[in-house]
């Protein structure tokens, strides 16, 4: 396969129109679902990454160090998977992957509030980042105009004679070990295009590559998250935790800690561990059990201290969330699309990422579909925009309410209260629970959370008692696991950071965005 890819990689002469080939750079998830989208509309689609990408994928990438951790596909992810793959789900059901309603079987502790549980036909698919990427490959790969080109670097892109359109990729292969140089005595060769999709993360060269051509850098938006976390892999026991196929606990107020455990395929469990703007959970296993056992609920540390441990703990740390805003460019080298993390990457604790990605997939189809190629790079710019914000409010707002970040303005601050107390009720109204979950689902618009039918069973004279009551049991949680951060505020209930969604800064969303197109399915 890679020799005959080289061997069409020579430069197109002066004048003449490249084919009318497709470029992606990245093989993840995001790249891999763009290469799809792209094969119905263009004669020829290469993937390029620098990992091996000719075999199976049976262990975590090299080129994705977050691959062993905890990651949530959000129910709008799995759904926009299918939609550009079908044949997805059944394929991570065959190899051991689980579906289950993400209420009734999960357990979430939301601003150290308890949600309620029971059935909310959200039916969320539960399996390991590697898992998931391997069965998009192999399917991706199907497709008779996509090619993989593994194991080369991304060197540049190549304008036109114009100056104003790509036209082509330079690439190189790996240099062998113990060369000097990113790319010693390799040749430079050229991948002709008529469009390029950087799907190369949140390490995307494309800025420093538009500056040397003449083009102005995107703004940058960041907010800190300063989070480390620990995972590590345990065999699933029967007996322990049998109702539950996710428990997770949020970031605490005060503490900064949080936790994780799900399901994976091969009877295992996966637990990841973090904390933010403080220290890090311990890689020891009698560290890791001690700090699980500080966080409110007890079935994460039952399955660290019940089952048997798999390998050894692996960690990560992220310093801040960063929204590259590719759209408020006003002069931009068109051909270029960009999509995934390096339009936006968000605090991983959210397990947002991998469902961004497909939706932004999802809605690059859409685009083809209606306006072809044609200012592709501005429309997409602008569409993956819309679909960031609320992904990017969720993880933000809740990153920005620890100390020492800056100062909500007033009416986001009154939005807090509102969730707050949303948060509250919801740990017995079972209708607040499921309007809640399918905005973190993102399979509607933070908005529906103000609905006149959800205010009143939030703020209405009946939530009296339940407010009460869950106030009651977060101070008891509280004081038994207390571990204040230095400087943290005094403990109140925190939003899952959707306030700045639902406020004045996100005034584009309206009570219908987000909501998967019903021709995509």
């Amino acid at each position: 396969m890679r020799s005959h890819l080289l061997s069409q990689s020579t430069s197109t002469p002066a004048g003449e129109p490249a084919t009318r080939r497709g470029v992606v750079l990245g093989g993840s998830l995001a790249g891999l679902l763009a290469a799809r989208v792209l094969a119905d509309h263009l004669a020829e689609v290469i993937v390029v990454d620098r990992d091996d990408l000719d075999g199976d994928l049976t262990a975590p990438r090299r080129g994705v160090p977050q691959s062993p951790h905890s990651h949530g596909l959000l129910v709008r992810g799995s759904q926009a998977i299918e939609a550009i793959v079908p044949g997805f789900t059944a394929a991570v059901l065959a190899r051991g992957g689980l579906q289950a309603d993400v209420v009734a079987r999960s357990r979430w502790l939301m601003s150290d509030n308890l949600l309620s549980r029971g059935p909310s036909g959200l039916v969320g698919l539960l399996a390991s980042r590697t898992l998931v990427e391997a069965e998009v490959r192999r399917l991706v790969r199907s497709s008779g105009n996509v090619s993989l080109l593994g194991g080369h670097d991304i060197v540049g892109l190549r304008p036109d004679a114009s100056g104003t359109r790509v036209a082509g990729v330079l690439v190189s292969p790996r240099v062998a070990s113990g060369a000097v140089g990113p790319h010693a005595g390799d040749v430079v060769r050229d991948l002709p295009a008529t469009l390029v999709i950087d799907a190369t993360g949140r390490g995307s060269r494309a800025p420093r590559w538009l500056a040397d051509l003449g083009f102005p850098a995107p703004e940058e938006t960041t907010v800190d998250a300063q989070i480390r976390y620990v995972t590590r892999q345990f065999a699933a026991r029967d007996g322990v935790l049998d109702d539950l196929d996710a428990d997770i606990v949020g970031t605490r107020p005060g503490s900064g800690r949080a936790g994780v455990a799900l399901r994976q395929e091969d009877r295992r469990w996966t637990v990841t561990l973090a904390e933010q703007f403080g220290g890090e959970p311990p890689c020891d296993l009698a560290g890791f059990r001690a700090f699980a056992a500080t966080l409110p609920t007890a079935g994460i540390v039952t399955i660290a201290e019940r089952c048997e441990p798999l390998g050894p703990a692996v960690r990560f740390a992220y310093p801040a969330s960063r929204w590259r805003h590719w759209e408020r460019l006003d002069r931009r080298l068109e051909g270029l699309v960009m999509i995934g993390d390096a339009v936006c990457s968000f605090n991983p604790i959210y397990g947002q990422g991998m469902s961004s990605a497909a939706h932004q997939a999802l809605v690059l189809r859409q685009l083809l579909r209606s306006h072809g190629t044609h200012a592709l790079a501005t429309r997409s710019a602008a569409a993956f925009a819309r679909v960031v914000a609320t992904p990017w409010a969720l993880a933000t707002g809740s990153d920005r309410r620890f100390p020492g970040q800056p100062a909500k303005p007033l009416p986001e601050r009154l939005v807090d209260h509102y969730l707050d107390r949303l948060l509250e009720v919801a740990t017995e109204d079972h209708v607040v629970t499921v309007a809640f979950s399918r905005v973190l689902n993102l399979l509607a618009a933070p908005p529906s959370l103000l609905s006149p039918r959800l205010a009143w069973r939030v703020l209405g004279p009946g939530s009296g008692g339940v407010v009460r009551r869950a106030r009651g049991a977060r101070a008891d949680r509280a004081a038994a696991t207390a571990r204040p951060l230095p400087g943290a505020v005094p403990a109140g209930p925190r939003d899952g950071g959707l306030s700045v969604a639902l406020g004045h800064r996100i005034p584009a969303l309206g009570a219908g965005a987000g909501v998967l197109d019903p021709a995509d399915g």
